[in-house]
């Protein structure tokens, strides 16, 4: 079950060892469903490239942000399977994006929140590479 799907998204066997009592730790902390929560680190581990060691830290943020915002764990790993590999692109660690989605989630939540974060990111992103282009440029003429 958990561990073959966390192989798949290539985690190595010996960081799901780590990772699985920080799964069952967070699912039991919060009541949510031992799958979906592995579902859900599991993925920021991949997404991240966060080590199976640091399962724990990841649950806690999940339960955290779940506990002190209007979103949930599920809805929290629904955004981030829209957000997250363009937020780590843009060097924005899991925590960060986690909090963001905390600070939306009176309006936004879910695959709606991390599509909305995604275009956010990239558009930031282009923003930083039209401004360091012209930046570039005014030092030539100069």
């Amino acid at each position: 079950g958990l561990s073959i799907a966390m192989l798949r998204l290539g985690i190595s066997a010996d960081e799901v060892d780590d990772a699985l009592s920080g799964i069952v730790t967070t699912s039991e902390a919060t009541g949510e469903n031992l799958a979906v929560v592995g579902s859900i680190v599991a993925s920021g581990m991949a997404q991240f490239n966060i080590a199976g060691t640091e399962s724990a830290k990841i649950g806690d943020l999940l339960g955290k942000m779940a506990n002190v915002s209007a979103t949930s764990i599920t809805e929290i790993g629904e955004a981030l399977k829209y957000a997250g590999g363009v937020a780590n692109a843009a060097n924005q660690s899991l925590e960060d994006i986690v909090v963001v989605l905390g600070a939306v989630s009176s309006s936004q939540k879910g695959s709606s929140a991390g599509t909305n974060l995604s275009s956010a990111l990239i558009n930031l992103q282009k923003a930083a590479s039209a401004a360091k282009s012209e930046n570039q440029l005014l030092k030539m003429l100069d």
